[in-house]
């Protein structure tokens, strides 16, 4: 009775992280070890990345309860998602792959994002190279900075233009 009562906590508490969540990203846990976990934790907390970690029966159970399909789901997995950004957690795991010295591609399962599945490297570019909405606003202030010195600049040359052949 216990055990049931725990799993129904587990289970509502990642449902929750889970419909909160803007992308999430499914990674093996083959071959990794508790200290590299605790890496992996201690640099994502820095970036507000939820991590879960359980095993299949449960993944099964909050998936289900939210509809996202899982795709040959075998072991256990590291679960990151990020309520903001879809990229921050790949780029966690890039971050923390090069620190242990392995490739992320061989331990990335697939990234779920707006509704889809992306598996292949191509997506998988696609996605770590999305911007999150604050880095996005100040390049398009830094552009429309930029065109509005150009167009004062254009008016200013055509004023001088103007001013000269006025003067002839």
């Amino acid at each position: 009775m216990k055990k049931n009562l725990n799993k129904k906590k587990i289970v509502l508490k990642n449902n929750v992280i889970i419909n909160n969540s803007i992308s999430i990203s499914f990674f093996k846990l083959d071959n990794i070890k508790s200290n590299q976990i605790n890496y992996l934790r201690k640099i994502s907390k820095k970036k507000s990345i939820k991590i879960i970690i359980c095993k299949n029966k449960l993944l099964d159970i909050i998936f289900k309860r939210n509809n996202i399909p899982l795709l040959n789901i075998k072991n256990n997995n590291i679960i990151l998602c990020h309520e903001e950004n879809p990229s921050i957690s790949l780029n966690i795991f890039k971050e923390f792959s090069k620190y242990n010295n392995i490739n992320y591609k061989d331990y990335l399962n697939f990234i779920y994002f707006d509704k889809k599945i992306y598996k292949t490297d191509e997506e998988i570019e696609y996605i770590s190279n999305i911007s999150d909405i604050k880095s996005l606003l100040i390049k398009f202030c830094i552009i429309l900075k930029n065109i509005s010195i150009i167009k004062l600049y254009n008016t200013l040359k055509l004023l001088k233009k103007n001013k000269k052949n006025d003067n002839k």
